[in-house]
């Protein structure tokens, strides 16, 4: 779980702030919108 978990928030950094608002909008369910709300804040 802790390299899977690693590599995920790599990836995230990776992508950047815009790329990964439109990639949570395109992905369902609770974590999708948590993470859609937290950008959409700032």
């Amino acid at each position: 779980m802790g390299a899977a978990y690693a590599d995920a928030v790599s990836e995230c950094a990776a992508l950047g702030r815009d790329e990964l608002r439109e990639a949570s909008r395109g992905r369902p369910g609770y974590f999708g919108s948590r993470l859609k709300a937290a950008f959409d804040q700032k």
